[in-house]
């Protein structure tokens, strides 16, 4: 066996309990949380006499406790665990190593720490899920905050690029950026079923489950995004946005259905915009596709509801991305939901990913069909 000492937050409780360190609310949650939890996070160094950092195992690796360490006070102010090497939590930060007793680094070389709540590293809500996430152009773009979401709260990822080695380069570097230097990541032509297939294929081939699909991916030729000639909009490049916007849900759906219903259930979501509802000038024919995409949402809900498969849209507000740069009167579409929208800001892309997390996870387990907004309450305006 080897000890993890939690010294610091028993004297921390102790001291503010005697009236000898000063009271805070702060300190008072950490020591307590950490006398009746098995997980600590420690946002900084606490200013007390002891310089002993305070350890704790992560909530993904729970340990076996021998007692409730809410009476370890009465006993010792050390834990007693199974020798083996644990997730520590230091200072903000965490890393894998073998304890002290045993060679170890002490303190370890440590890693970056997800979000934690009130100094307790939370246990991620998607652990042990996967998803696949079709969409991601850059840093900016929807399906890069929906990743950088799902897997702060513990999702193993899988990702498509447009082809080509400029793309696929792109792309690449956005999910780097999210701490993943060797991803899951092949070429994907939507418009083709043959390169569909292909994708769910080898994505078979190197996951046994799929539990979340992101479907973040539109198109239309720009040359008809601009207000007034929606009217001009030929038949090919009609089709063509219908396609790509709207019907390749449906095509991806139908190829993540079995390895859902394998799974035990899923959750497929996709992003749609408030101008597939009311007229947004210069949206034009897309916003006909994102009409036909919420439909599409809908009618598939119906049909996977049974296999315990969840379909879902977001209508996220707008955000400055190469797709929508392609719209014409992009920056008054801006300024106006920073002027007029109940919260007077625009959305963030964060705040879109956190929507997904929500869908993606047991939390949304009745949720399906449904168009959720996430654009600062713009949507619920007459004018």
């Amino acid at each position: 066996d080897i000890r993890l000492t939690i010294r610091m937050a028993l004297r921390l409780y102790r001291g503010m309990m005697k009236g000898s360190i000063p009271f805070s609310e702060n300190k008072l949650k950490v020591a307590t949380l950490a006398l009746r939890a098995r997980t600590l996070h420690v946002p900084r160094p606490l200013n007390l006499a002891t310089r002993t950092k305070v350890f704790a195992l992560s909530e993904h690796q729970p340990p076996p406790c021998p007692r409730s360490l809410l009476h370890t006070q009465h006993h010792s102010p050390s834990l007693r665990f199974r020798s083996g090497s644990y997730r520590a939590v230091c200072s903000g930060r965490r890393g894998i190593f073998p304890p002290p007793e045993f060679g170890g680094d002490f303190p370890p070389k440590l890693a970056p720490l997800p979000p934690c709540f009130f100094g307790v590293s939370r246990m991620g809500l998607l652990s042990g899920k996967v998803a696949l996430v079709v969409g991601i152009a850059n840093e900016r773009s929807y399906a890069w905050h929906i990743a950088k979401s799902l897997r702060e709260h513990g999702a193993r990822l899988a990702y498509t690029h447009l082809p080509g080695e400029k793309n696929e380069h792109r792309t690449r570097r956005s999910i780097e950026a999210l701490g993943e230097n060797d991803p899951w990541l092949v070429p994907l032509d939507a418009s083709s079923d043959a390169d569909i297939d292909a994708v769910f294929a080898k994505f078979s081939a190197s996951f046994d489950r799929l539990d979340t699909f992101v479907h973040s991916i539109a198109f239309a030729d720009r040359t008809w995004l601009s207000p007034g000639n929606f009217t001009d909009t030929p038949r090919e490049a009609f089709a063509q946005a219908l396609d790509i916007s709207a019907y390749t849900l449906v095509a991806m759906s139908k190829r993540a259905r079995p390895l859902m219903a394998k799974s035990g259930g899923g959750s497929i979501m996709c992003m749609s915009y408030y101008g597939g509802e009311k007229v947004v000038p210069g949206y034009n024919v897309m916003g006909v596709a994102k009409a036909a995409l919420e439909s599409c949402t809908r009618y598939l809900a119906w049909e996977l509801g049974p296999e315990k498969i969840r379909v879902n849209a977001i209508s996220g507000g707008y955000l400055r991305t190469l797709a929508s740069s392609a719209v014409g009167g992009a920056d008054a579409i801006t300024t106006h939901v920073e002027q007029h929208s109940p919260l007077r800001r625009n959305v963030e892309g964060s705040e879109v990913g956190a929507t997904a997390v929500y869908l993606a996870s047991e939390l949304s387990s009745a949720v399906t069909g449904e168009t959720i907004y996430v654009d600062c309450g713009i949507n619920v305006l007459g004018l």
